[in-house]
C-alpha cells in the first residue's frame, strides 16, 4: 500500500510517498481501506514542529526527538471496513465508518488498522466520505470544551477567536447549538462564511482588537493565543471563563493561579475524546445542526501541498486528503 511517511521535523523535503506492506491483523483488528484523511492543526504542528511556548521538550518526549515515532500522520480518517480480526463482534466487513486516531496518527495510508474498541463509529448513510473524515477535529474539541468544561449556557454571549478556521468553525456551530450569542473574530473576507454558520456578530481581527474593546463576554475561546492572559481576564464578565486552545505552559501555569485569585475562570488543556462525544457530534449532525465545512481537497500524492497551504494558518475550515479516489459526489 501507499502511505506518506514525515521523516523529519520542519521541512516539507520531509514528506514521502512510501509502498509499506499492509497492516497485519491481531484477534480485535479492523481493517480499513481509507477514503478520505484530513490535515489538521495537529498533523501540522507535528510535521512543522512549531510547538506552543515552552512545549517543545514534552513533545519530543512524546512523539519522538529527531523525527515523528509514527512517521505515518493524519489524526482522522472516513473509510470502509475491508477485514476483521475473528474476535471482532461489532463490525462487519463492508461497514462505512469513521475513526478519531488522535495521537496515534495513521491516516495518511491507503489502509489503517484499528483496534475495535478506538474511536470508531459507523458513518451515517447521509453523510459523505469527505465530511466524516473532517467531522471530528474541530467538532470534538468545541464540544468539550464549549458545552462540558466551560458550561457555556442559553444566551451567554460567546467570543470566538480565530473563527475561520477547523476549530472556530466548529466552534461557531457548537456555541450556537447551546443557544449562546457568538461573535466571531475573522478576517473581513470571511465574514460571509462565518455569518452562514451562525454568528450573530462578527469583528476584523486586522482593525479591531477584541480585548481593546469595552464589551465584556460570558466565554471567550482563543485558538490564536497572541493577546495576553490579563486581557483576556479583562474582556470577561464576572465568573467568565477564558478557554485558551493553543495554551503553552507558562499560559497555563499562569492560569491557573488567575482561576484561584478571580471570579474568572482560565481553561486550558486538552480536548476529551470519546465515543460518547463522537457519537453526539454524529448526532447533531444528523438534525442538521453541524456540518464539516472543506476548503480544500488534495490528493494522497499532494500532502506536501496541503502542509504548505496549512502553514499558512489563513484555511477556512477543513483540508481533506482524497486518498481513496471517491469522486466528488460520493
Amino acid at each position: 500500500m501507499k502511505a506518506m511517511f514525515c521523516t523529519g521535523y520542519r521541512s516539507l523535503d520531509y514528506l514521502r510517498l512510501v509502498d509499506v506492506d499492509k497492516p497485519v491483523l491481531g484477534e480485535s483488528d479492523l481493517l480499513i481501506e481509507v477514503k478520505f484523511s484530513s490535515v489538521q492543526t495537529a498533523d501540522w504542528r507535528i510535521q512543522s514542529f512549531e510547538m506552543p511556548k515552552g512545549m517543545g521538550t514534552l513533545a519530543r518526549l512524546i512523539f519522538g526527538f529527531s523525527k515523528p515515532r509514527q512517521p505515518i500522520l493524519g489524526t482522522e480518517i472516513s473509510g470502509v471496513i475491508k477485514a476483521t480480526g475473528p474476535n471482532v463482534k461489532t463490525f462487519k466487513v463492508g461497514d462505512e465508518v469513521v475513526a478519531v486516531l488522535g495521537a496515534k496518527f495513521g491516516g495518511h495510508a491507503e489502509f489503517i488498522k484499528v483496534k475495535e474498541d478506538s474511536l470508531i463509529l459507523k458513518k451515517p448513510s447521509n453523510m459523505k466520505f469527505q465530511e466524516a473524515a473532517c467531522l471530528s477535529f474541530g467538532g470534538l474539541t468545541a464540544l468539550d470544551f464549549l458545552k462540558y468544561k466551560a458550561n457555556v449556557k442559553s444566551r451567554e454571549h460567546v467570543l470566538i477567536h480565530g473563527a475561520s478556521g477547523a476549530v472556530g468553525l466548529a466552534a461557531i456551530q457548537i456555541a450556537k447549538h447551546l443557544g449562546a450569542v457568538v461573535t466571531a473574530v475573522c478576517s473581513q473576507e470571511n465574514f460571509p462564511l462565518v455569518r452562514s454558520i451562525g454568528a450573530d456578530f462578527v469583528l476584523d481581527y486586522s482593525k479591531e482588537a477584541f480585548w481593546k474593546s469595552e464589551t465584556k463576554y460570558d466565554v471567550i475561546f482563543d485558538i490564536i493565543g497572541n493577546f495576553k492572559i490579563s486581557e483576556g481576564l479583562d474582556s470577561l464578565k464576572d465568573f467568565g471563563r477564558l478557554v485558551l486552545i493553543a495554551a503553552g505552559l507558562e499560559q497555563m501555569l499562569f492560569g491557573s493561579v488567575q482561576t484561584i485569585s478571580t471570579k474568572k475562570k482560565v481553561i486550558t488543556g486538552v480536548g476529551a475524546e470519546s465515543k460518547d462525544l463522537l457519537l453526539e457530534l454524529i448526532q447533531l449532525y444528523e438534525r442538521g445542526q453541524y456540518k464539516s465545512i472543506i476548503d480544500r481537497e488534495y490528493s494522497l500524492e499532494q500532502i506536501p501541498e496541503a502542509y504548505k497551504y496549512t502553514s499558512g494558518r489563513h484555511k477556512r475550515g477543513n483540508v481533506v486528503i482524497n486518498i481513496g479516489g471517491v469522486r466528488s459526489r460520493d
